[in-house]
């Protein structure tokens, strides 16, 4: 009896690790160590840590370094809080989700182009430095915010069809289509 008590308390214990490891496109935070090269240049050469323990040279080998000129601000705060993205070309498909809430972030990311499929940290990772560069509000015509964002994500012109839901920081909610 005590051996079978056991067993079934291994295996409960099993099924909630298990379940802990599931599937989940929740980011545990924007990645926040994006330094640029001129920071990344004037100091501990890249042996400083950042808030989660991780260096700053490790975070820019994982997360990538942002382009010269380019704002990494510290909270990674876009002028969107949200942002969804599909590009559709004759036979693949591109599409980034990016959704900030006040319990978290959420990211996903679906580049068949590169046989990317990316949701949580992993999409972030992706997603913060091509948002880092975009300049585009709620007031930039609708041409060039579909152009920015086909050049950020280095997309083809000749997709099928364009569509981009943004909901701006002041609630502004703006859809840009085009076929």
């Amino acid at each position: 009896m005590n051996t079978y008590f056991k067993m079934s308390l291994m295996a409960l214990m099993a099924i909630f690790i298990l379940a802990g490891c599931g599937d989940n496109d929740e980011t545990s935070d924007p990645p926040e160590d994006e330094t640029s090269e001129n920071e990344e240049s004037g100091g501990d050469n890249g042996a400083s840590e950042n808030e989660d323990g991780m260096s700053e040279e490790e975070g820019n080998s994982e997360n990538g370094t942002s382009e010269e000129g380019g704002d990494s601000s510290e909270d990674h705060s876009y002028a969107f809080t949200n942002f969804e993205l599909e590009v559709d070309y004759s036979d693949q498909s591109f599409e980034a989700d990016y959704e900030k809430e006040d319990d978290g972030t959420e990211a996903e990311l679906n580049d068949e182009m590169n046989d990317k499929d990316l949701s949580g940290d992993e999409a972030m990772n992706e997603l913060a430095p091509v948002f880092d560069e975009f300049t585009f509000d709620q007031e930039t015509a609708d041409e060039d915010v579909i152009q920015e964002v086909l050049d950020g994500f280095s997309l083809d012109d000749n997709y099928e069809e364009f569509e981009l839901d943004v909901t701006f920081e002041d609630g502004t909610e703006k859809e840009y289509q085009k076929e």
